[in-house]
């Protein structure tokens, strides 16, 4: 069946992926086929369950940044439909092309990486920051023409064979990107019944696709982040508690398949190793809030990949730039982490010049 505009997922499709137990009356009237009472019912359960205290409180997380330059700018771009991917800025006109490609040398990575929606991000912080309703409806406004144009690819479409749904983009979209935009906009005017029903198909299009097209690498971690969090912060679904099971059984594994006994991610390079480290610590900090136990070894292997940070460093105080590095001194990347591991000693070490 060819698709026109997203998402996919029928009105009757959507509701028989909802947990019956937990939504009994609202599967009741999508039974009778009364959608129009069933999407009213949904969408006030969300704006009810949905906790952004509690969401922003989980660490890392801040509840009300402050309206920086950086951030103003990135937000005030946004609302003019001038967006960035690549270092490269396009702008575009009343309408969002998703498909589109600036680049001189058509850069692959340019579409791709549009769909990471780091303006729409930026848009929810300026909104948690100020208050002013005009971020939350550029963002809805941004997020609709996405979710519209964007059609999930057929099953059997493989991982990069896609301008937008590419499961690394996935993964950052449902483990740093949407999770905080939806905390931030629940209970704005913007946010209304219409969205909240396409966002909730759209995050279920989203884990179908991350649980059946998963790659390797680092790239597997971005994804299986993205999955978890689904799982923890949809239970709504009647599949949540499997993929979060899934995700976590998949990173205790991978720990095993793509750690050296050393601590080094085994891509060698030591921006990815720290890529590896945030998605697996995004997962914890929302699993701890939520109530989802992470095996301590996992939490363990994560504390040792965080020390070879300190065991790299080189005599000027930096990590190694080898390979797609980082170079980056190494207390940077030890205090971004360390909050976690609080009874390290080597940390508490590096963190206080030695003292």
């Amino acid at each position: 069946m060819n698709h026109t505009v997203g998402p996919i997922l029928s009105d009757k499709d959507f509701f028989d992926t909802l947990d019956t137990a937990m939504l009994p009356e609202i599967c009741e009237c999508a039974r009778n086929e009364d959608f129009i009472t069933a999407r009213k019912l949904f969408s006030d359960h969300v704006r009810n369950s949905v906790d952004p205290q509690k969401y922003f409180s989980i660490d890392k997380k801040i509840p009300k940044p402050k309206l920086s330059a950086a951030l103003k700018e990135t937000a005030e771009r946004a609302l003019r439909h001038e967006l960035r991917s690549c270092g490269v800025t396009m702008k575009f006109g009343e309408k969002i092309d998703w498909f589109a490609n600036p680049t001189f040398n058509q850069y692959k990575e340019w579409t791709w990486q549009l769909s990471r929606h780091s303006e729409l991000k930026a848009l929810a912080e300026a909104y948690r920051a100020t208050g002013e309703e005009r971020y939350a409806q550029g963002c809805v406004e941004l997020f609709d023409s996405w979710v519209k144009q964007a059609i999930r690819p057929e099953p059997e479409e493989r991982a990069g064979a896609t301008l937008c749904w590419r499961t690394i983009e996935c993964g950052n979209r449902m483990g740093l990107i949407w999770q905080d935009i939806l905390h931030s906009l629940i209970h704005s005017p913007a946010f209304t019944d219409d969205i909240i029903i396409d966002w909730y198909k759209s995050v279920y299009e989203h884990a179908i696709r991350l649980r059946t097209h998963y790659t390797k690498g680092n790239w597997l971690i971005h994804e299986i982040n993205g999955l978890a969090q689904i799982g923890i912060l949809y239970p709504e679904f009647k599949d949540a508690r499997e993929w979060t099971d899934f995700s976590v059984s998949k990173l205790d594994e991978e720990l095993d398949l793509q750690v050296y006994p050393d601590s080094f991610q085994y891509e060698l390079t030591t921006c990815y190793h720290t890529v590896v480290i945030r998605h697996y610590l995004a997962v914890i900090a929302v699993a701890s809030k939520y109530g989802y136990p992470i095996p301590k070894r996992i939490i363990k292997r994560l504390e040792n990949m965080v020390e070879l940070f300190v065991k790299l460093r080189m005599a000027d105080g930096r990590i190694p730039d080898i390979n797609d590095g980082l170079n980056d001194l190494a207390v940077n990347q030890v205090r971004a982490y360390a909050d976690f591991f609080p009874e390290n000693l080597t940390f508490k070490w590096l963190l206080s010049g030695g003292k």
